[in-house]
């Protein structure tokens, strides 16, 4: 099956009570998972985040501002990171992908036992050099409940989300995405419906693997109701990293950091937390007077 191209989708209500939005992540996911070596428990969590922060962005970001969400616990994982931009470029890492735990029920990647308990934090990082930080804590580490917790106690806007990811056999993500309602004030009617097609809803991960149109799963979460101001843009994976600021942190380190390397190497590796891109950064080889001998 040809794989569709990532995406986020919005639409409202015809009555403008209802916020909704659909996110296909598959190659973005997969591009990180390779770039990070993860296995599948972090391939699935670091996807989730992913696909959690570009959802996010969308709802808040304008302009040259970025977006980081942070779930940090006390399981195995460590910290999981997304960092995205208004234009739906995301990038992230896993504190440690290389994880393996038994399946939790269901035969599922156990994405909140790795995760444990913690906290959900999210920064914004404005235009005009403010941050703006809030945080809620992990309810179940599953990342989905983890947002809906948050946009509630956040924005005081009833949420509900769908966030997954699926791996072939052979670790290969084949399907990645989430969804997100919002109900507005004054569209406490349309909440009976939006619960029964959630919970009636495959998981978007699935659907996302069969190909199902990302609008399509818009349609599926309001059977009943008109959807109107639909729009989409791409979506990616895209990292700010250069050699330009590998130069910039190694001279930040100071020659101190850097006499004891060996007096023949001629530059210093770097990785990007980020992208894990690896630079080799030219310094100039450490010098002693002539005659000067080591004590």
């Amino acid at each position: 099956m040809h794989q569709l191209p990532d995406e986020i989708v919005r639409a409202h209500s015809e009555d403008g009570l209802l916020r909704l939005m659909a996110v296909r992540s598959t190659a973005l996911v997969e591009s990180a998972g390779r770039r990070h070596h993860t296995w599948p428990v972090a391939t699935a969590a670091l996807g989730r985040a992913l696909t959690a922060a570009l959802m996010l962005g969308e709802l808040s970001l304008v302009g040259p501002a970025r977006l980081t969400l942070r779930l940090i616990g006390d399981g195995p994982l460590g910290a999981v990171i997304a960092d995205c931009d208004s234009q739906g470029r995301v990038r992230g890492y896993v504190s440690q992908p290389e994880v393996a735990l038994p399946l939790a029920s269901g035969g599922k990647l156990a994405v909140g036992a790795a995760l444990g308990r913690g906290r959900l934090v999210v920064s914004r990082d404005l235009p005009d050099g403010q941050i703006y930080t809030s945080a809620v804590p992990l309810r179940s580490g599953e990342v989905g409940e983890d947002l809906a917790a948050y946009l509630d106690a956040s924005d005081q806007i009833p949420s509900a989300v769908g966030l997954g990811v699926r791996l072939a056999k052979s670790g290969r993500v084949v399907g990645a995405g989430g969804w997100l309602v919002q109900i507005l004030p004054g569209g406490e009617r349309h909440l009976d419906l939006i619960e029964r097609s959630a919970a009636e809803l495959p998981p978007v991960s699935g659907l996302m693997a069969e190909g199902v149109a990302t609008a399509e799963v818009l349609t599926r979460l309001a059977p009943s109701l008109r959807l109107v101001g639909l729009s989409s843009h791409a979506v990616s994976f895209r990292c700010t990293c250069s050699m330009a600021k590998a130069r910039l942190a190694v001279a930040m380190l100071g020659e101190r950091a850097l006499e004891d390397r060996p007096t023949d190497q001629s530059t210093v590796e770097t990785r990007c937390h980020f992208c894990n891109r690896r630079f080799l950064v030219p310094v100039e080889s450490p010098s002693r007077p002539a005659g000067a001998a080591r004590s």
